[in-house]
């Protein structure tokens, strides 16, 4: 494979981190790992290839920051799931006392 394999495969997840409102999908992620992979491990290493590895690690530190903001999200929404579960069994209790 060339350069231009792994310079075509960063360009795709460029292209997805530039859009931050599409939901971070395991699947596509997945897939493009393993071209990625497969064209990094077969490339020529030419001339410009610094600066294709200088261009994967900052783009390793944007999607490292959109997972980071997935994951606070994700944790913001289990505490407040289990903020109204302990509402809710509090009023069961409660309503318990009641009767």
């Amino acid at each position: 494979m060339s350069d231009a394999e792994v310079r075509a495969e960063l360009e795709i997840l460029e292209t997805w981190a530039r859009q931050p409102d599409l939901p971070a999908d395991p699947a596509f992620l997945a897939e493009w790992n393993r071209r990625f992979q497969a064209a990094a491990a077969t490339a020529e290493r030419g001339a410009g290839w610094e600066a294709l590895v200088a261009r994967a690690h900052r783009l390793a530190g944007e999607v490292t920051a959109r997972q980071a903001g997935l994951e606070a999200r994700r944790d913001a929404v289990r505490a407040e799931l289990e903020f109204q579960a302990q509402g809710t069994r509090a009023l069961r209790g409660y309503g318990a006392g009641l009767r």
